[in-house]
């Protein structure tokens, strides 16, 4: 079983994030929103 530390963690979700933004070819957060729910893989 891995166990990872909270450093580990925070870091694994920062590079799917930036993954996904670069993906999506956007330049941040907000504008990933806005492109997922274009892309009709978000609901508000």
């Amino acid at each position: 079983m891995n166990v990872y530390t909270f450093a580990e963690a925070i870091n694994c979700v920062s590079n799917h994030i930036s993954n996904v933004m670069q993906k999506l070819n956007v330049k941040g957060r907000s504008q990933a929103v806005v492109e997922l729910i274009k892309l009709g893989e978000l609901q508000i």
